[in-house]
C-alpha cells in the first residue's frame, strides 16, 4: 500500500513537469524542441531506473503449489515428469493458437453479436490480434511429451478418486486393477448394443417420441466409454469405474429422464442439498440437544440399487407429486415411462477390451440421470427409517448423497449401543444398501466440508473440507478472475461456515491453504479488504441482470481479456476456458480405437475422414481447395455428382469450361480441425 501511494505522488511530479515543459517550451521556442526534450526527460528517467534496479534486491520466485502422486508397484517415474505430474490434474498451460485458430475465435466471438454491427467487431478484434500476438514461436504444453514417455516406460494414469493428484502404476498392474473393477460390478452382455439401438428407435417411433427418436438415430456411439479413477483413500488402492455417454444414444434418452423426473417433488426428511442448510440449523440452535453424532456411508451407491426396489420409488414419487402433471409433460403414461427407463438401464453397454458388459445393478457413475434416481430411491428408505427413530434417542438425521449424519441425545458413553441399534434399522429398511459408520475422534467428527466438536457446554463448528486435495496454483494458466474466486469462496466459507469460537482458526487454516498454493500477499489481502467492504455493506438485493449471448474462449493472457472488452461493447459475454489442463494425460493414455464411419459408402475415394481442409488435384494441373465437416467421401460423391450432371458449382463450372476431371483419389489433406470457422478461413487463406 506504501509503495502504491508512493508511485502516485511520483507520477503526480511527473505530469506536473511535462506540464512546465509544454508552457515553458512552447513561451520561448513555439514547441518546435518539445518533442526534443520529452525524449530527453524519458531516456534519463529510463537510465536512473535501471541504475537504481540494480542495486535492489533479487526476489526469489516462490516455488508452485505442488499435488502428491501416489506411485504404486515399486516403479520409478522420471523426475522431469513427475514434477508436472506433482501440479495436480487442474493445473492448465497456456494454450499455443496457431493464426487460423485465433482469427476463428475473433470471426465466432463476432457473430454473437447483432449483424448491424458485426462487421466492425472483427475489425475490432483484428487489430486487437495484431497489437497483442508476438511473432515469437509459442511454447508448446508438455502434456503430448508427458504422455509420450509414460508410455514408453510402461506406465498407467489416472486422477485419484478423492485426494486430487495422480496414480501411477505399471501398465501390467492397471489392467489387472481395471478387469477387478469391471467384474465386481458389471456382467458380460450378449446383447448387441446396435440391436439394442434399433429397438430403442421403433419403441420411441410407437410412442410418438419423434424428437426424441431423430435424436437417438442420428447418435453416433452404441457403447459408452469406460475410464477409472484410483481410491487412493483405501488400501491396495483399487479404481472407480466411471462411464461417459458423451455421443452416445444412451445420452439422449437419460437426458429426457433426466428432464421428466427432475419435475417430481422429493419428499424426503434428511435430504441436505449443501453444508450451508446444516450450519444455518447448527446456528438456529436447531441441534442444541444433540450431545454427540456418528455418521453412515453407503458402500458404492449408484452400482447397489436394487433396480426393482427403484422402480416402486419411482411409481410412488410420480404418484405423490401429481401423475396428470409428469404424464402431460413427459408424453407417456406412468408404465410406458418406467418401461422406458428399465429399457435404458438394460442397455447401458460398456466396452471393455473388445467386449461388452452391463451393470449387474443400479446405476452407472457417469449416467446423467443417476443422481436424481439414487435420491428417488434413498426417500422411500428414509421415509421408513425416519418413522421408526422418531420416538428414539435420535435427535436429527441429516443425508447428502450416501453421507448420512445422526445427531444423538445420548452421552458419548453409551454411544457404541446407540450406533448398534441404528445400523441395525438401516440395515433393515435399505433393500440390500450396505453401510459403514465412522464414530467421533477426541469428541469431533467430520461431514462434508464442516468439522463438528462436542464440548460440555455448547455444539462447535468449523469450515475445514477434509479433501487433501490442493487449491489451484496460482502460476496456472487460468484467469485471474478464477484465482480470485477461489481465494474469495475459501475464505468467505470460513467465515460464513464457522462458529464465533473457531472462526478464527478456520479462517487462518484457508489463509495457509491459499499460501501453500503461492496466491501472493496482495491477492490475499485485496480479497480480504473486498470481504470486509461486503460484510460492512450488508446483503443488498442485486438488480437483476440482463441476459446476454454467451461465448466461450480459451485464456490466453492478454488476448482473451481485450477481446472480452471488445465484445461487452456489443453486449456479449465471454466466459473463459483452460483447454490445456493436466488432466488430458489420463484420456490421452488410453488407446481409443478411432470412430469408425457409420456409411458404407458405395464408392470410397480415399480413407473416411471428417473435419478437414482438402485440396482435390484436376487433370489440368490445377487444384480445387475446399473444407467438409462430414465423411470426406460423402463430400467427394457429390463433387462427383455435379460434375457428372453439370449441376453447376465451381468444380462442375471449371471442369465443363476447361474440359479436365478431378481426381479424388489423389486429394490431400492438409489441415484437420473440428472448427467449422477455421476450416473456412484456411480455406480462404490457401485460395
Amino acid at each position: 500500500r506504501i509503495c502504491k501511494v508512493l508511485k502516485s505522488e511520483l507520477w503526480r511530479q511527473v505530469r506536473l513537469y511535462q506540464d512546465w515543459l509544454k508552457i515553458f517550451v512552447e513561451r520561448h521556442d513555439g514547441g518546435g524542441s518539445l518533442r526534443d526534450f520529452q525524449k530527453l526527460a524519458a531516456q534519463s528517467t529510463e537510465f536512473l531506473w535501471q541504475r537504481t534496479r540494480i542495486s535492489l534486491p533479487r526476489r526469489e520466485r516462490p516455488a508452485a503449489g505442488t499435488t502428491s502422486v501416489t506411485v504404486l508397484g515399486g516403479v520409478s517415474v522420471p523426475r522431469d515428469v513427475q514434477q508436472v505430474l506433482e501440479k495436480g490434474p487442474k493445473y492448465s498451460y497456456q494454450p499455443s493458437a496457431t493464426r487460423s485458430q485465433l482469427v476463428a475465435l475473433v470471426r465466432d466471438v463476432a457473430g454473437r453479436v447483432c449483424e448491424p454491427d458485426r462487421e466492425r467487431a472483427i475489425a475490432e478484434g483484428v487489430d486487437c490480434l495484431l497489437r497483442t500476438v508476438s511473432d515469437k514461436p509459442q511454447k508448446k504444453p508438455p502434456i503430448k511429451k508427458i504422455v509420450k514417455c509414460l508410455k514408453e516406460e510402461g506406465l498407467a494414469v489416472v486422477e485419484a478418486d478423492k485426494e486430487g493428484g495422480f496414480v501411477v502404476m505399471p501398465k501390467e498392474m492397471f489392467n489387472m486393477k481395471a478387469q477387478d473393477a469391471i467384474q465386481k460390478n458389471f456382467k458380460p452382455s450378449s446383447a448387441l448394443p446396435k440391436k439394442q439401438k434399433s429397438l430403442a428407435v421403433r419403441w420411441l417411433k410407437q410412442r410418438n417420441l419423434k424428437h426424441l427418436q431423430k435424436d437417438v438415430s442420428k447418435s453416433a456411439k452404441d457403447s459408452l466409454e469406460v475410464f477409472f479413477t484410483g481410491k487412493t483413500h483405501k488400501s491396495e488402492c483399487p479404481l472407480r469405474v466411471i462411464v461417459s455417454e458423451k455421443g452416445t444414444w444412451q445420452d439422449e434418452v437419460s437426458s429426457y429422464l433426466q428432464r421428466c423426473l427432475s419435475k417430481l417433488h422429493i419428499q424426503d426428511p434428511f435430504l441436505l442439498r449443501s453444508s450451508t442448510d446444516l450450519v444455518q440449523d447448527l446456528a438456529h440452535f436447531k441441534l442444541a440437544t444433540a450431545k454427540t453424532a456418528f455418521s453412515f456411508d453407503v458402500q458404492d451407491l449408484f452400482y447397489s440399487v436394487p433396480q426393482s426396489g427403484l422402480f416402486d420409488a419411482v411409481r410412488e414419487t410420480i404418484e405423490n407429486s401429481g401423475e396428470v402433471d409428469f404424464q402431460n409433460f413427459a408424453g407417456l403414461s406412468t408404465d410406458q415411462f418406467l418401461e422406458l427407463l428399465q429399457f435404458y438401464l438394460q442397455s447401458t453397454f460398456v466396452c471393455f477390451n473388445g467386449s461388452y458388459y452391463v451393470q449387474k445393478n443400479g446405476i452407472c457413475i457417469g449416467s446423467s440421470v443417476a443422481p436424481v434416481l439414487c435420491d428417488i430411491f434413498l426417500s422411500s428408505i428414509d421415509k421408513r427409517i425416519h418413522a421408526k427413530t422418531r420416538n428414539s434417542n435420535v435427535v436429527k438425521i441429516y443425508r447428502y448423497v450416501d453421507d448420512y449424519l445422526v445427531f444423538l441425545s445420548v452421552p458419548d458413553t453409551s454411544l457404541d449401543v446407540a450406533v448398534a441399534e441404528l445400523t441395525n434399522t438401516f440395515l433393515t429398511e435399505s433393500g440390500g444398501l450396505e453401510f459403514t459408520s465412522e464414530l467421533p475422534q477426541d469428541n469431533s467428527i467430520q461431514f462434508l466440508d464442516i468439522k463438528l466438536s462436542f464440548t460440555k457446554d455448547h455444539l462447535c463448528w468449523m469450515y475445514n473440507p477434509r479433501t487433501k486435495k490442493s487449491l489451484l496454483p496460482y502460476d496456472s494458466a487460468h484467469s485471474k478472475l478464477i484465482k480470485r474466486g477461489i481465494a474469495i469462496t475459501c475464505l468467505n466459507s470460513a467465515l460464513v461456515k464457522s462458529c464465533e469460537h473457531r472462526l478464527v482458526t478456520g479462517f487462518t487454516n484457508q489463509i495457509s491453504r491459499l499460501k501453500d498454493a503461492q496466491f501472493p500477499p496482495s491477492v490475499i489481502t485485496g480479497v480480504c479488504e473486498s470481504l470486509l467492504q461486503k460484510l460492512k455493506r450488508g446483503n443488498k438485493v442485486q438488480e437483476p441482470k440482463e441476459k446476454l449471448s454467451t461465448h466461450v474462449i480459451p485464456y490466453v493472457h492478454r488476448l482473451s481479456h481485450n477481446i472480452k472488452k471488445i465484445a461487452a461493447r456489443y453486449s456479449v459475454r465471454i466466459v473463459f476456458s483452460a483447454p490445456c489442463k493436466l488432466a488430458r494425460i489420463c484420456p490421452l493414455m488410453a488407446n481409443k480405437a478411432a470412430t469408425a464411419c457409420s456409411k458404407k459408402h458405395a464408392t470410397r475415394y480415399t480413407e473416411c475422414v471428417s473435419n478437414v481442409v482438402y485440396i482435390i488435384p484436376l487433370s489440368c494441373g490445377r487444384v480445387y481447395i475446399g473444407q467438409t465437416g462430414r465423411c470426406f467421401n460423402d463430400r467427394a460423391r457429390e463433387h462427383h455428382s455435379a460434375v457428372s450432371s453439370n449441376m453447376g458449382g465451381h468444380l462442375a463450372d471449371h471442369c465443363k469450361r476447361c474440359g479436365c476431371a478431378p481426381l479424388f483419389k489423389k486429394t490431400t489433406f492438409p489441415r484437420r480441425t473440428s472448427s467449422r470457422t477455421e476450416r473456412e478461413t484456411i480455406e480462404a487463406f490457401m485460395i
